[in-house]
């Protein structure tokens, strides 16, 4: 708790003091986070490293082209059933639109019945 005077400076001092072990814990804890820090990134280049290896490896393989064909015709499919998809999810959407204003236009006719 540190002491202020009535003008609300600091009088430079506290009636707490830190414990050597507190500093310990700390310290400790910094270093600890530092420690997960370097942890971390050294997992992160292990992992780019051997995604590297499995490219090169497969890239340099006697099989690689076929390896590469069978993905990309993987992808072409993919592809190719993500966009009849968004195909079908569209028409559903303009169908659903078209009822709303089939709808809107029966109560707009309804309600000039009213009036």
């Amino acid at each position: 708790m540190n002491l202020t005077s009535p003008k609300g400076r600091s009088w430079g001092f506290s009636l707490t003091r830190r414990s050597p072990k507190a500093k310990e814990q700390t310290g400790f804890h910094s270093l600890q986070s530092e420690l997960l820090r370097q942890s971390a990134a050294w997992d992160l280049d292990s992992a780019r490293d051997a995604a590297a290896r499995e490219v090169q490896s497969i890239v340099s393989g006697p099989e690689a082209l076929s390896k590469l064909s069978k993905i990309r015709e993987e992808y072409d499919q993919q592809l190719a059933g993500v966009e009849v998809q968004l195909s079908l999810a569209a028409g559903r959407q303009a169908d659903e639109a078209k009822a709303i204003l089939k709808l809107a236009d029966r109560c707009r006719e309804g309600i000039e019945k009213v009036e």
